[in-house]
């Protein structure tokens, strides 16, 4: 028979063994850690690295504050706002995501996405093309606590055709080496974003809520001949000192109805059918096409948050900067500048048209412009409704 009480002793003195041996490890650990924090205490920093290093702390403690805000708040602006009727924010918008196509991305998801990049810039201002994005981004720009990009390059401020060019042949890294460092708000203006069917989805999966957008919608008809003026005089998009803004005009519009009936689509049923006409062309590739602003903002809307979104009429940026440019600095959580500041802000116009002095051949005809609203009619109406704009506006 086995011997039990020496098998007990033995597990016993095991046990003692195995304690002895945890107590002994714990001890030399503690031992260890205060030594070597002990050793980092008194190591000798040279000034240069604690400088670096503060600074660096001081950059991230503020990039946390900012992505914190962004992340946890809407936008909201002061309830006098809503007394100019031609600025809107997304969310106020008659607009229900059951109009979206089932695979757009706030249709039946979260708007809540992780952003893939948390040090992204604050402001897309995203068009329209000639709609004043100029001298918007240039006044934004003035403000002290906001930093643009490109201030000198002309008709191309603040644009870097990431979204809608570059996005597939350049690093997240070199996007933001063409923005100022510092700690402060900076931000874009590449006005193809908003007739570029995938910017929306490819900024909300890069950024989140993390970026606002804003939009300048101008008479499209206007638009137009702006545009073509701006070519003319910049001698692109194949047109010349000598083009005739009649024969362009036409040719524009032949090969945006050829490509509507390729596509089987209606102008009757825009509100319906507005899917179809997305991706129809690329930024800058007609005319026209530019001014389908319903179609556009659309696309916007069912891939990007609303509340993020503010919609801005061009002729009441034009009319009353001083007053738009306070609304947009509350928007973006800029702090706000007395009227004064606003006023001697927005005193200088930028990249703007030039009108005097027009060749005949430069100017829409009165046949033309109305070939030209009643292109845009449809587009139109489905737009001022969403916007509950007034429904003559711009159809006049």
């Amino acid at each position: 028979m086995p011997n039990w009480n020496n098998s007990l002793l033995q597990f016993l003195l095991f046990c003692l063994t195995v304690n002895a041996l945890v107590y002994t490890y714990n001890l030399f650990k503690d031992l260890t850690e205060q030594q070597t924090q002990v050793g980092y205490q008194n190591q000798v920093i040279p000034d240069c690295c604690k400088k670096t290093c503060e600074q660096n702390n001081s950059r991230l403690e503020i990039k946390k504050e900012i992505v914190h805000k962004l992340l946890h708040t809407h936008p909201k602006l002061d309830p006098w706002y809503r007394q100019n009727s031609y600025v809107r924010l997304g969310s106020d918008l008659k607009f229900d995501l059951e109009q979206c196509p089932s695979n757009s991305i706030m249709h039946g998801h979260s708007n809540e996405q992780v952003p893939k990049h948390l040090d992204c810039p604050t402001l897309y201002l995203i068009g329209a093309r000639k709609g004043g994005t100029s001298s918007l981004y240039h006044y934004i720009s003035k403000h002290p606590d906001f930093r643009g990009t490109k201030l000198d390059a002309g008709p191309k401020v603040g644009e870097t055709f990431y979204f809608s060019t570059f996005y597939e042949s350049r690093t997240w890294n070199q996007y933001l080496s063409l923005f100022p460092k510092g700690g402060v708000m900076t931000g874009e203006a590449s006005v193809g974003n908003l007739v570029h069917s995938l910017a929306p989805s490819r900024l909300y999966q890069s950024c989140g809520k993390l970026a606002k957008v804003v939009i300048l919608l101008r008479n499209p008809v206007n638009r137009f001949q702006s545009n073509f003026l701006m070519r003319a005089r910049l001698r692109t998009g194949g047109i010349f000192a000598y083009s005739s803004i009649s024969l362009y005009m036409h040719k524009q519009l032949n090969d945006f109805l050829h490509q509507m009936q390729y596509k089987v689509i209606s102008v009757q049923q825009v509100k319906k059918e507005w899917e179809k006409f997305v991706g129809l062309y690329g930024p800058a590739e007609n005319l026209i096409y530019e001014g389908l602003y319903y179609v556009h903002l659309m696309n916007w809307l069912c891939n990007f948050p609303a509340e993020n979104i503010m919609i801005i009429s061009s002729e009441e940026f034009y009319q009353n900067p001083g007053t738009i440019l306070a609304l947009v600095f509350q928007f973006l959580d800029l702090k706000r500048l007395d009227g004064d500041t606003n006023k001697w802000i927005t005193s200088t116009a930028y990249n703007k048209g030039r009108y005097s002095n027009v060749s005949a051949d430069h100017k829409l005809s009165h046949s033309d412009r109305l070939l030209l609203m009643g292109t845009y009619r449809p587009f139109n109406y489905a737009l001022l409704d969403l916007l509950q704009w007034d429904p003559i506006y711009w159809n006049n």
